[in-house]
C-alpha cells in the first residue's frame, strides 16, 4: 500500500498504481498500520514512507510529500511541527532550499 486517502465513511487505498475503496474511516485504518512504516501527513492522507521520493518545500514553513506514483500530499503546519524528529529525518530537508532525499 502506497497511501491511503480519507473519503469520509470510506477510504481510497492507493496500491500498485491502483485505487481500492475500503469502508472504513481513516483514523479505524490508522490504528492497525504500523506507525513506523505509515505517517498521517494530513487529516485526509497517510502515507507508506517508503513511498515517498521527496519533500518539497513550499511557503511559509510547509512542505509536500511526493510519491513514487506522482502523487503529492501537502504536509499539515502542525504534523510537520511534530515530524521534525521523526521520519521526516529520513531525508534531507532543507525547507528553506530545495529538499533532497538522503542517502
Amino acid at each position: 500500500m502506497d497511501w491511503v486517502e480519507g473519503a469520509g465513511v470510506y477510504v481510497n487505498l492507493h496500491v500498485a498504481g491502483k485505487e481500492l475503496l475500503y469502508r472504513a474511516s481513516l483514523s479505524e485504518l490508522a490504528e492497525n498500520l504500523d506507525p513506523a512504516q505509515f505517517v498521517r501527513v494530513h487529516r485526509s492522507a497517510i502515507v507508506n514512507v517508503d513511498s515517498i521520493v521527496r519533500l518539497e518545500s513550499l511557503s511559509h514553513g510547509e512542505f509536500a510529500v511526493v510519491l513514487k506514483d506522482g502523487a503529492q500530499s501537502r504536509v499539515s503546519r502542525p504534523i510537520a511541527r511534530r515530524s521534525r524528529s521523526g521520519w521526516v529525518n529520513r531525508f534531507d530537508v532543507a525547507l528553506s532550499a530545495g529538499p533532497r532525499r538522503s542517502t
